[in-house]
């Protein structure tokens, strides 16, 4: 099966769900990566990275 970004990378963008809008302040090297991602992926493509991101460190810190 194929993660997000790789989805993202090979132009096939999987659907998103809906979200809380919040503001964060991120490294410029990340913010970086993260515009490049976006502008490929289209609407939406950002927060589901940082989702996806999330997800992995809560679920290995055993918070979710």
């Amino acid at each position: 099966m194929t993660d997000y970004i790789d989805g993202i990378i090979n132009s096939k963008v999987p659907e998103t769900f809906d979200k809380v809008l919040v503001g964060i302040y991120l490294e410029p090297k990340y913010a970086d990566i993260l515009a490049s991602l976006g502008k490929k992926g289209g609407r939406g493509a950002k927060s589901e990275i940082v989702n996806l991101a999330l997800h992995k460190l809560f679920k290995d810190k055993g918070l979710i």
